[in-house]
């Protein structure tokens, strides 16, 4: 099992921005109905996501989720790109 959170802001002015390009992908990956694989989207501001993503992991019922992905835009690098980080926060 896998969980995609796609991040992003709510609100008409970010409604397909690169601020959103997390939810936009988690939307696109929704129609496909991957097996084994589960989509959260928070409806927080980005920078508010991480105690919503929290909580849902913690009234989640179902198998251990060992994988978790975050999407979200990263201003550094070109649209259209895109990096994989491991194990690690954009802090860290």
């Amino acid at each position: 099992m896998k969980l995609i959170v796609g991040l992003g802001n709510p609100g008409n002015k970010y409604k397909n921005t690169r601020h959103n390009a997390g939810w936009l992908l988690v939307d696109g990956l929704a129609k496909l109905n991957l097996p084994g694989v589960e989509l959260f989207k928070p409806q927080k501001f980005m920078n508010r996501s991480g105690q919503e993503v929290k909580q849902w992991l913690k009234n989640r019922k179902g198998p251990t989720l060992p994988y978790l992905y975050v999407c979200h835009d990263d201003l550094d690098i070109p649209l259209g790109k895109f990096k994989l980080n491991f194990g690690k926060g954009p802090l860290v």
